[in-house]
């Protein structure tokens, strides 16, 4: 995270009329612990660099955001996974606990 992504994500939450030209965008997930920085700093409570230091200290995921048809265009279907809530090679449980 740098002054660059804390610009951009102030201005896509606050200027309606914010519009880029990125085809994509990828960066650090602005989660809720994420935002609640951003809006500190947003109402004057934080600097920039005070702001960029506290998020430095999170473990952030990263995001990937495709803005555009020519983006989605370049997406290439590969397979598919179900994901579960039972990891594989483990039994389930039914209403009782027991395990069939």
């Amino acid at each position: 995270m740098n002054e660059e992504w804390l610009d951009f994500i102030v201005a896509n939450r606050n200027d309606k009329k914010f519009h880029h030209d990125y085809d994509i965008v990828i960066g650090p997930t602005a989660d809720l612990h994420v935002m609640q920085i951003v809006t500190d700093y947003e109402q004057g409570l934080c600097s920039e660099e005070e702001t960029l230091k506290k998020l430095k200290t999170k473990q952030i995921g990263t995001q990937i955001s495709f803005h555009t048809k020519r983006a989605t265009d370049a997406l290439k279907f590969i397979h598919a996974v179900k994901i579960t809530d039972t990891p594989p090679g483990t039994k389930k449980r039914n209403k009782n606990g027991i395990k069939h």
